[in-house]
């Protein structure tokens, strides 16, 4: 969700945001102020020491299952190129540990083969991966989307949130309900 769509004071933030050039804590208010009130969410750091705080501040809001992560090659998501730390917030519960691609059975990729210059290269990688291609770009979506669904509650374990995604995927699920979305909003 954009912020400045969600909160009204967040559009004057972004010029400040812009000039000072670095992430600052402005990157994380959102997630955590968000008008949905979520209890559930994948969340993405810039930096490892925000890691526990952030996971005080959703148990503090009630956040029921929440993966915070931040990759050792310095991604705010599961990375495909390096290991990544997980700090986990699930039940009031706040553990910390390591997940690697291989944990899951895939390879190790450099962050390259995923880089895209503009919007059109990643929306149509994006529309490749949900028509079945293989390879890093597939595998860092899976790994991602896998997260979500294990901390949505529909699986019991990160393993078998990335097995629903790939099931999803490959199935054509995942390109249905993309279509069926933008036809309702255009409609």
């Amino acid at each position: 969700m954009f912020a400045p769509n969600y909160h009204s004071a967040m559009k004057f933030v972004g010029p400040t945001r812009k000039k000072i050039g670095k992430r600052t804590i402005f990157n994380m208010i959102g997630p955590l102020s968000s008008p949905a009130l979520v209890e559930r969410q994948v969340v993405g750091v810039f930096d490892k020491k925000w890691m526990k705080p952030f996971a005080e501040a959703l148990k503090e809001n009630n956040v029921v299952h929440a993966y915070i992560v931040h990759s050792d090659d310095g991604m705010d998501e599961i990375s495909i190129s390096s290991p990544t730390t997980v700090t986990e917030l699930r039940n009031k519960t706040i553990t910390t540990y390591t997940i690697k691609p291989a944990d899951f059975g895939l390879d190790l990729a450099d962050l390259k083969t995923i880089q895209v210059e503009n919007a059109d290269a990643s929306k149509a990688m994006m529309i490749d991966v949900l028509n079945g291609s293989q390879g890093s770009h597939r595998n860092i979506t899976i790994l991602n989307a896998g997260a979500a669904i294990y901390v949505s509650g529909i699986t019991s374990t990160l393993k078998e949130g990335i097995e629903k995604a790939i099931s999803v995927i490959d199935q054509g699920l995942a390109l249905k309900k993309l279509e069926a979305l933008k036809v309702a909003s255009h409609g």
